[in-house]
């Protein structure tokens, strides 16, 4: 039994190890060939993210092959509901992080936020928003959670896939908000069955998190700001509602069909 669980794990997670393994790689190759200060972090790790992908998609679609997939009918009202959701918990979460020191006390953050702030809007809108929640929900979602979840353990698998996005950043303050957002991204992915949900709300929060520093957008919105406290609670508390009324029900009739 024990060997089966551990395997289990091991096939959900060897993927991650792969791709950290391989990018890490072509990283490195990419900086002796054309140097790092050539182009900007963020257009090196988009090209970094591309050649590495081959490492997700292949492991992804093998997952997919000869089983059937389970299609939702799609609904744009509960697309954007999904999305709203996203938005609303990532700007809740990053004002929540803010009021603490963690973002001053990491210095691993600290430079991981400047590489992802570190080119022109339009690449880091492409990086962030069509490159990155592609992979990632792939990776994190479409093979990680999907093989945990052969455990018949829907919701460990859920928590679980969500901790391990959040521990591949490799800082606290990326742990904490990644992990509730992997967590998020997984309950919506079983619900709605398609992992273009997760990837579009994984979208929509990062746009909106590069819109927030680029463009000024949300700008008097600040610590300063006397209703910075109570509106980040009720963004948090609508997307608690939100996910709620999409779950409603859904995951506890899957889990059953699991068992």
């Amino acid at each position: 039994m024990w060997s089966t669980k551990i395997r289990n794990i091991w096939d959900a997670l060897y993927p991650v190890a792969l791709y950290v393994v391989v990018s890490d790689c072509v990283y490195m190759l990419l900086t002796l060939a054309i140097g790092e200060n050539t182009i900007s972090p963020m257009a090196l790790q988009i090209l970094t993210a591309l050649l590495s992908s081959p490492s997700i998609v292949y492991p992804y679609f093998s997952d997919r092959r000869g089983q059937p997939q389970e299609m939702r009918e799609k609904k744009l009202f509960r697309l954007l509901l999904v999305c709203a959701a996203a938005v609303c918990l990532s700007v809740s979460l990053n004002n929540l992080i803010l009021m603490t020191d963690l973002k001053e006390q990491s210095e691993t953050y600290q430079k991981v936020n400047a590489s992802f702030f570190s080119s022109t809007v339009w690449v880091e809108l492409f990086g962030t928003s069509v490159v990155t929640p592609i992979l990632e929900e792939m990776l994190y979602r479409g093979i990680v959670y999907n093989r945990l979840k052969r455990s018949g353990r829907m919701g460990m698998a859920i928590v679980i896939s969500g901790l391990v996005f959040g521990l591949i950043h490799f800082n606290l303050v990326q742990f904490l908000y990644a992990g509730l957002i992997g967590i998020f991204l997984a309950v919506v992915y079983e619900t709605e069955g398609t992992l273009l949900v997760p990837v579009l709300a994984h979208a929509a929060a990062n746009a909106v998190a590069v819109a927030r520093v680029e463009t000024g957008f949300l700008q008097g919105f600040t610590e300063e700001n006397q209703f910075f406290v109570p509106i980040s609670l009720c963004l948090l508390a609508i997307s608690i509602i939100i996910t709620a009324y999409l779950t409603k029900g859904r995951l506890f009739e899957k889990q059953l069909k699991y068992n």
